[in-house]
């Protein structure tokens, strides 16, 4: 299928997926390639930085997850 006309998630439509927060999708997919970024400029939007809308093709959003499962992550203890 077409990356134009598959299913695209919003930031908070995967955050809510997978029990994460909206920023933590954001991290992950803000540079990643295949990702729908849409800008709005700054005249437009009242902010001192433009806001940028990211939608997630489910085959961009699978290959990160398949990415995110397969890398060790190490975790400190508390001592």
């Amino acid at each position: 299928m077409s990356p134009a006309v598959e299913k695209h998630f919003t930031i908070r439509e995967l955050a809510e997926l997978w029990g994460v927060s909206v920023e933590t999708v954001r991290r992950i997919f803000e540079d990643n390639p295949g990702v729908l970024k849409i800008s709005h400029p700054v005249k437009l939007v009242r902010r001192r930085k433009p806001r940028v809308t990211l939608r997630i093709p489910i085959s961009v959003a699978e290959r990160a997850h398949a990415v995110l499962c397969s890398t060790p992550r190490s975790f400190r203890r508390a001592s």
